[in-house]
């Protein structure tokens, strides 16, 4: 076959990698066999399907069974039928992450899944198809869920352990669901009080959260303001939906620890700085800009001074950037820019004046990696030979964009500089 000569040279180095990967650009008969054959290898201990199209109906097809694989993520599955076929041929396997979009009501039985003793599992499935994959799963010991319209409540949950998960150890769980119109706050209450033992009072535990400042919190423990800090989470959205910052986290008075990527609207108000108790583990940040004053320049280079770390920085909407005060701008740890405009209303591209300024910054001087998107090849040529330090630079040009029936000549794919 055309794909042997690659693939065997792939085989090479995924047993000297102890992993696998899946080529996504193979037919469906390659998939099959290629799925086989990684099944049939013998050093691998974990695989990491992501991003493989159509490949919940080649799982289906893999008959061959591995002694080896312990670890399988699988970020984008259609099929239930999957789980019992890999289970089959999967008989060591102890840690599963697995994201299943959906499951359909005419699914094959379920087979014992003695081995697994880890499950990460996101899900849009019924509550009794939710339960049946647990219990088939007896010695599960950490179990972490994200579900979509699922709901049990604290009693089914502790049932469900003490029937069916003794040896459970550590439960993470989040569930998103929706609440009618009416007495919201009684909605919520009634919740809750079935989530007030003692294993549900334990911290957040995911890494991310957002919060918008219509938003607020609830705990189910007595004391709730035990449990404000939030150690786990290293990755924070904040939007400021509606511009007001009077009382803007009174129901929510978190404090965050460990940030590593921080996503926010400003200006911001001055409550927000005692939230972060440590700026030195930020390395990405992303800006939107609600007003155009001085103030969120100076709330910016306040940021980049108290953040040594900083690697990254994104402009969501640049149209609002005053290029003026940006070259102002300093830090001694940014080496990254994205500039964005997620409006579809307002203008895409740098003009002449935006590129010579960004290329005049301090933050160009000293940019390493820039993704933007400017008016024609002219200015990219500019970037390129300007901002000298740069090492990667994906950028878009206007002029580049082609008709539906005139497409470019391979000439114009290559820009050419000195």
């Amino acid at each position: 076959m055309d794909f042997e000569p690659q693939f065997k040279s792939n085989i090479e180095t995924l047993i000297k990698s102890n992993g696998t990967w899946f080529e996504k650009n193979l037919n469906v008969k390659q998939k099959i066999i290629t799925l086989n054959e990684i099944w049939n290898l013998k050093k691998v201990t974990h695989c990491n399907f992501n991003h493989c199209h159509g490949l919940s109906i080649q799982l289906t097809r893999i008959s061959i069974i591995s002694q080896t694989i312990e670890y399988l993520s699988i970020d984008n599955s259609d099929n239930f039928r999957n789980l019992t076929q890999l289970i089959y041929y999967t008989p060591k396997l102890q840690r599963l992450n697995w994201n299943l979009k959906y499951s359909s009501g005419n699914e094959p039985s379920l087979i014992s899944m003695p081995s697994i003793i880890s499950l990460e599992f996101r899900c849009c499935i019924t509550n009794d198809r939710l339960k049946t994959i647990l219990q088939h799963m007896p010695n599960l010991c950490y179990l972490k869920l994200n579900l979509i319209n699922i709901y049990l409540n604290g009693y089914e949950w502790e049932n469900l352990f003490v029937l069916n998960l003794p040896k459970i150890k550590n439960f993470q769980f989040q569930m998103n669901l929706k609440f009618s119109e009416i007495n919201i706050e009684e909605q919520i209450n009634n919740i809750l009080d079935l989530f007030r033992s003692i294993i549900y009072t334990l911290p957040y535990a995911f890494n991310h959260i957002f919060y918008l400042n219509q938003y607020s919190s609830k705990s189910t423990c007595p004391n709730e303001h035990d449990y404000w800090s939030y150690d786990n989470v290293n990755i924070f959205e904040y939007i400021n939906g509606n511009n007001m910052f009077i009382n803007d986290f009174i129901n929510f008075p978190i404090h965050l620890n460990y940030i590593r990527e921080l996503d926010i609207a400003l200006p911001i108000n001055n409550y927000f700085w005692s939230i972060i108790s440590s700026w030195n583990q930020l390395i990405s940040l992303n800006i939107i800009i609600n007003e155009d004053d001085g103030n969120v320049y100076f709330q910016l280079q306040k940021l980049f001074d108290q953040t040594p770390c900083l690697y990254s920085l994104k402009f969501s909407n640049w149209n609002d950037l005053n290029m003026i005060l940006f070259q102002k701008l300093k830090s001694k740890s940014i080496r990254r820019l994205h500039f964005t405009e997620l409006r579809a209303s307002y203008r895409q591209f740098f003009n002449r004046n935006e590129c010579s300024a960004l290329i005049n910054s301090i933050l160009g001087k000293q940019c390493e990696v820039l993704i933007v998107s400017v008016n024609n090849q002219t200015l990219a040529i500019d970037i390129a030979e300007n901002m000298i330090k740069l090492r990667s630079l994906i950028i878009k040009c206007q002029t580049n964009k082609p008709s539906r029936l005139n497409f470019p000549s391979r000439n114009n794919i290559f820009v050419q500089w000195k």
